[in-house]
């Protein structure tokens, strides 16, 4: 619901307030397997967990506008107020043959109240609420200069009282070139030129509600029998968190020519975030074996080039093409304490002065030539330390667009490229121990002597193994696989993301009625193909497992390609 009311010419006010609610109903279950006979241990005790999620978030903004303009000079005023509220509850109830819970009695009755046992259940209530008041000040001089200049002020309930409100301000100064410098104004070549700069400051929070509290949680049978008993948190919920904040620059320019047929844009930007809340590991005579600080620091470098024009443009034909390069360069600057690395998720690590995120894994024991080191039974031996291969994410990223246009009908494609990352498959693992994986064969699955290894003969001397692996069967490859410099590869690939097919019916054809004003159909397709690294055998990189840059795994949902059609009418 929006209400805008202008008072003035130039004074307005407007008011809007929303609500996004959502209820999912899930059941997960697994029948009840009876064998008959000797198959007894074949038996499947039936389960079933029925839940619930409501979800609800009300915001609303107040807005007031002023306007006025003093001669050459431009002056824009915004003031406004939001406020937001989040509500969740997550309910769960069910048989699921564990703690104390019993069993479903009947194979074709999915139902908890039809068991043996007791039921097992859990409920959870969140709330979340902020309010914020902002400002931006746009003064602009002959349309040609302008300055901006932002401000805001939140406050959150998951923070405590004494740091639950902060401020974080911005500055921007644009200039338009095209419109201030004569030669350029008056150049036939140059369309458009464009200068800007700006600094601003961003505070954010990233706690879930209560994690500054310390629960308790019931565990069935503590202390012992059926007395009730309740748990802490082992993690130490420290009430002076504050706020993240990352500081931001930016310089670019905009450049238009040729009538605005070629279009030439390069910016730099250089972040620096500081009080990064996370879980640094700590001493269990604490009493938590993890506290909540704001620590880390991450500086980022951008680096963002493109070029777009019309190759082709006539009452009849387009042709466009155009291309956009981003270079991304994330290191990791601080941690808590005097740590040097922290552990992200599996082998995604943040590295001090490192790439971040970092993909670190075991590795096999090398000499300085990088041969790897087998032990008196012809086996490679894993190295004590792991491994830092790289970033997870690809620091070269690289898009190309085409958009050819004849008359109604228009064809439209977007390629993406990406380089330099890494990519670990936990898929991997699970091949080498059934076999699956080409490597396993490639020796016919009997002993071998490992490619380009060496013997130990003395403290940094070695020579060259002759001497054939202890076995070439299951229990070897599965030890191999163990290894997780065997599951990593380059995630580079080049995909065409998208293309999409149109057409918008003539105007003469919709001339003879006036309920249709525009028409037009879209096929539209994507993920038609990815070409990959040739080392990386296992997915399309971009899908990822639990959100973790550059991690696989057989848990997720594959890759797909989607096909869809657009109809759009205008009345």
């Amino acid at each position: 619901l929006e209400l805008d009311y202008a008072f003035t010419p130039w004074f307005k006010a407007i008011y809007r307030a929303g609500i996004y609610s959502i209820g999912e109903e899930t059941r997960s279950y697994t029948r009840k397997f009876l064998a008959t006979g000797a198959n007894s241990a074949r038996n499947v005790p039936g389960v079933v967990t029925d839940g619930n999620n409501n979800y609800k978030r009300i915001n609303s903004d107040l807005i007031l506008s002023f306007k006025k303009d003093l001669g050459k000079f431009t002056n824009r005023l915004l003031l406004g107020q939001n406020l937001r509220y989040d509500n969740r509850k997550q309910t769960s109830i069910g048989v699921t043959n564990s703690q104390g819970s019993g069993q479903l009695l009947y194979p074709d009755v999915i139902n908890p109240g039809s068991r043996t046992g007791n039921l097992a259940g859990s409920s959870a209530i969140t709330n979340y609420r902020s309010i914020s008041v902002y400002g931006e000040y746009v003064a602009g001089y002959d349309q040609l200069l302008f300055l901006t200049i932002t401000g805001r002020n939140d406050w959150v309930s998951v923070l405590s009282k004494a740091n639950r409100s902060f401020f974080y301000p911005g500055v921007s100064l644009s200039f338009v070139a095209s419109e201030a410098i004569g030669f350029i104004k008056n150049s036939a070549s140059i369309s458009f030129a464009k200068a800007y700069v700006s600094l601003n400051k961003t505070g954010n929070v990233t706690l879930t509600p209560y994690r500054l509290n310390n629960p308790y949680t019931q565990s069935n049978g503590f202390p012992f029998g059926n007395i009730a008993g309740f748990l802490p948190s082992s993690s130490n919920p420290n009430p002076n968190i504050h706020p993240e904040f990352v500081t931001s620059y930016e310089a670019g320019i905009q450049l238009g020519m040729f009538n605005n047929r070629l279009n030439i844009e390069g910016a730099y930007a250089f972040s620096d975030s500081k009080g990064q809340i996370l879980n640094a590991n700590t001493s269990t005579s604490t009493g938590y074996s993890s506290a909540i600080v704001n620590a880390g620091r991450l500086v980022n470098s951008v680096i963002e080039l493109s070029v777009n024009g019309d190759l082709i443009r006539n009452q009849n034909i387009r042709l466009n093409l155009g291309v956009n390069f981003t270079y991304v360069n994330n290191q990791l600057k601080e941690l808590y304490a005097q740590a040097s690395e922290i552990n992200n998720f599996r082998q995604s690590y943040g590295v001090l002065n490192e790439a971040f995120p970092s993909l670190m894994v075991s590795d096999y024991k090398r000499d300085e030539q990088g041969r790897v080191i087998v032990d008196g039974f012809g086996d490679p031996i894993v190295a004590a330390t792991p491994t830092l291969l790289g970033t997870l994410v690809p620091p070269y990223q690289t898009g190309l667009s085409a958009v050819f246009q004849y008359k109604s009908f228009r064809i439209g494609a977007q390629f993406d490229w990406r380089a330099g990352g890494w990519l670990y498959s936990e898929i991997v693992p699970a091949m080498y121990a059934a076999g699956t994986d080409p490597r396993t064969i490639a020796y016919n699955r009997q002993p071998f002597v490992w490619p380009n290894s060496v013997v130990e003969t003395a403290p940094g001397k070695y020579t060259e193994n002759t001497q054939p692996t202890s076995s070439g069967g299951r229990a070897f490859w599965a030890k191999q696989g163990e290894v997780q410099i065997n599951t990593a590869a380059k995630s580079d690939f080049f995909k065409l993301r998208e293309l999409n097919i149109s057409y918008t019916l003539p105007t003469g054809l919709l001339a003879k009625q006036n309920f249709i004003r525009d028409a037009s159909i879209a096929l539209v397709a994507t993920n038609l193909f990815i070409i990959r690294h040739i080392d990386n055998k296992y997915g399309d990189p971009e899908y990822l497992y639990n959100n973790t840059d550059g991690y696989l795994s057989f848990r997720q949902v594959p890759p797909f390609k989607s096909y869809g059609i657009n109809l759009n009418l205008t009345f």
